[in-house]
């Protein structure tokens, strides 16, 4: 949950606070988690790049009532593709796929 100390900063997506909860607030438990991410970005033609990367997340969880989750790798690919100096396509793909386009 974000929280937020007036309109103007809702509005200016500037949130004061972050708020997480699940699970029952007496349980106390170590949690480290570490992650990596690794991008390249070609620019096959003047109008054409393409972004190549890969994220992988682990989480060290205590030992006693959690399974250990290694597969934890995501893909990410980009595209973006100018006709002309007005237009730009753009489509990427990470847990899901988007594509946008916008006139400048």
């Amino acid at each position: 949950m974000y929280l937020f100390n007036s309109l103007a900063d809702f509005l200016a997506a500037n949130p004061n606070q972050f708020r997480q909860a699940f699970g029952s607030p007496r349980v106390d438990f170590a949690v480290t988690s570490f992650g990596g991410f690794a991008q390249d970005h070609w620019s096959l033609a003047r109008q054409l790049t393409v972004d190549l990367g890969v994220r992988y997340d682990f989480e060290r969880l205590p030992p006693a009532g959690f399974n250990l989750d290694t597969n934890n790798v995501s893909p990410r690919i980009g595209l973006a593709w100018s006709p002309s100096p007005k237009w730009i396509f753009v489509g990427d793909m990470e847990s899901s796929s988007t594509a946008t386009f916008s006139r400048t």
